[in-house]
């Protein structure tokens, strides 16, 4: 329902701001946004596939316990 593409993509990344910069810590969450929104962004490219928490979780280079709990936060 947007008039435009460049309209989409703006409320979009705002939308996303907003609810890692906002939403996420109004439920007690301490997570930096950067990194949960890096971590959004990795995990999009396993859409469709098996997620390894392990694989993923060297690539951000932190634990797989810590990829599962920023799964359970998404």
């Amino acid at each position: 329902m947007a008039p435009n593409e460049e309209y989409k993509a703006k409320w979009l990344e705002d939308y996303i701001s907003t609810f890692l910069e906002r939403d996420v810590p109004q439920f007690g969450i301490q997570v930096a946004a950067a990194l949960l929104r890096r971590f959004w962004i990795m995990l999009s490219h396993y859409h469709g596939n098996v997620l390894n928490h392990a694989e993923l979780g060297r690539s951000m280079q932190v634990a797989d316990t810590t990829i599962r709990r920023y799964v359970d936060i998404l």
